[in-house]
């Protein structure tokens, strides 16, 4: 026959169990706008029988149940959801960073405005031109004009040089950036698996480090992409390409190799293979992007400089003196610029047979916007900059297309995610009031058996005296 202890046991069972479970409630009620937070759900199971079943039966008609217990507090979170957002999340990035480099390229290109290359071009054609018209040949000042002309447009070509120049070197230090972000991210990943190991050692469930793994593992797949693979205890297997870059608590290391083209290798010197993520893009831009625009300069400029010199130096100035080239490219940075001697307007070869009054050599210039180039690939200049222009608006707009796509395939993942993971404040009201209650009668329990055993101890015995 169960005694009275015995029910005061299973009422105080119910109590702590449902004090726990609106703990857990309080635990997602604070959590509700944490970022990565899985909601928790506490299993309520009925606790063991008494007495355990024996060769002699059950005394006393048992066995007797002895109450509830939270079996375990669950993370309510999808493992196929999260590899989807991982990868996802990787070719996100992928195309936005990439549409961030070719948004500014496009804008270095085109330079709308005034002072766009092929504005620029054009007015130094024209100058040019002008040199050809009535008198004009012997104006010292529309060769002034010539000349100005000249430095504009070597201005605006060294500009765009510079442009380039600066976005390898910023692609390149947030490439450094990234791997070291990379790193640090591996080695947390590390750090959880042994705080895992050592809680799931011991029969716990740590939710709260599952969740801590899980925002490291998505930041990281932002980054470079990954495979990931759950081992015992919930620590996890990261491996990127063909090697682990996390395995229980060892942590891979990435660098940058110091060369050209961008290269990221393992701490050996192993190349590291990645094909999505940021990282991935950045290696793109610097080393097809941004190369791929620098060599449409350099052969635009080579082309202007070989055209113009070609015929310049073929003429005669104002004084009958030979022609000298009139651009000039010097340095490792192959800076354009009008030759000084063309400070002296009267230097300027416009004359094709030494008479001051020809311009027959102003006249061949100023054609050289239309005429086809052999380093141009048989293309006038201003048709290389045209199909040049057109490309870079066309590979931002495709840039910005991926992009969109991406994002909006991840914010629907997220929203999955949140259907199965996220808080909802009136579903955990909901849950409060019903444990509240419950463990409110549980303490009404308690009461009443505190009662009956107060009548026992203080009446038994006493009727009759």
């Amino acid at each position: 026959m169960s005694s009275a202890f015995h029910g005061i046991e299973t009422a105080l069972r119910g109590a702590l169990a449902h004090q726990q479970a609106i703990s857990t409630v309080a635990h997602n009620v604070a959590n509700a706008s944490t970022e990565g937070y899985s909601r928790q759900d506490p299993v309520f199971q009925a606790s063991n029988a008494y007495p355990a079943a024996s060769f002699a039966g059950y005394p006393d008609g048992g066995p007797f149940g002895t109450g509830v217990e939270i079996g375990r507090v669950r993370r309510l979170h999808d493992t196929w959801l999260a590899g989807r957002m991982r990868s996802t999340e990787s070719t996100y990035h992928f195309w936005e960073t990439q549409r961030q480099f070719t948004d500014r390229i496009e804008q270095i290109v085109s330079q709308s405005g005034g002072t766009g290359l092929n504005v620029l071009m054009d007015r130094f054609w024209n100058a040019w031109q002008q040199l050809t018209q009535g008198e004009n040949a012997t104006d010292t000042g529309i060769r002034a004009v010539v000349v100005s002309e000249g430095r504009n447009l070597a201005a605006a070509i060294n500009s765009m040089n510079r442009d380039l120049a600066q976005l390898t070197h910023d692609s390149r230090s947030m490439l450094e950036d990234a791997i070291t972000r990379v790193n640090a991210l591996a080695k947390g990943l590390a750090d959880v698996n042994a705080q895992v190991r050592v809680t799931g050692g011991l029969g716990g469930t740590p939710n709260d480090l599952f969740d801590q793994r899980d925002r490291l593992l998505a930041e990281l797949s932002s980054l470079v992409d990954i495979d990931v693979y759950e081992g015992q205890h919930g620590s996890v297997t990261v491996t990127l390409g063909s090697r682990q870059l996390v395995e229980g608590t060892f942590a891979g290391v990435l660098q940058v190799a110091p060369d050209t083209p961008a290269t990221v290798q393992w701490s050996d010197g192993a190349s590291a293979s990645v094909t999505q993520g940021e990282v991935a893009a950045l290696l793109r831009v610097e080393n097809e992007v941004i190369t791929g625009q620098q060599a449409q300069l350099d052969a635009l400029r080579a082309a202007l400089v070989e055209s113009v010199n070609s015929i310049h130096t073929n003429g005669f100035d104002l004084d009958g003196n030979p022609g000298l080239p009139f651009f000039q490219v010097s340095g490792s940075d192959h800076t354009l610029s009008v030759t000084p001697a063309m400070d002296d307007p009267r230097r300027v070869a416009a004359s094709g047979d030494g008479s001051a009054g020809n311009a027959e050599i102003a006249l061949a210039i100023a054609g050289i916007r239309d005429k086809q180039s052999h380093l141009l690939g048989q293309v006038s200049i201003r048709e290389h900059f045209s199909a040049w222009l057109s490309r870079a608006g066309s590979e931002a707009r495709e840039m910005q297309d991926m992009s969109s796509r991406t994002l909006a395939r991840r914010n629907a993942i997220r929203l999955e995610q949140e259907s199965v993971s996220g808080v909802n404040l009136d579903e955990e009201a909901a849950r409060l009031v019903q444990w509240q209650r419950a463990y409110a009668a549980s303490a009404r329990v308690l009461t009443v058996l505190d009662e009956v055993l107060a009548t026992v101890i203080e009446r038994l015995g006493v009727i009759g005296r």
